[in-house]
């Protein structure tokens, strides 16, 4: 993955990265629960990285899991 964003909303991002057949998948209860906000801007410089390492950067801000399998990436409130 390469990519460069500045303050840019983390559900923005997805948005973009379902344009490739990526899909995310998470319980919007449990995130608004939890206090957890995909409207958190991000600023991100990565090339050449994994998904796993992209997905981890662009999550980072947030107190989410974060698995992958294939092209579903499913997000999980973090124990407190």
């Amino acid at each position: 993955f390469t990519l460069r964003v500045e303050n840019v909303p983390i559900r923005a991002v997805m948005t973009e990265l379902e344009k490739s057949a990526v899909t995310f998948v998470w319980d919007a209860a449990a995130f608004t629960e939890a206090g957890i906000d995909l409207e958190t801007k991000v600023s991100l410089n990565v090339a050449g990285v994994t998904a796993d390492e992209f997905l981890a950067q662009l999550f980072a801000p947030l107190p989410v899991n974060v698995t992958i399998d294939d092209r579903t990436v499913t997000l999980t409130p973090r124990a407190r």
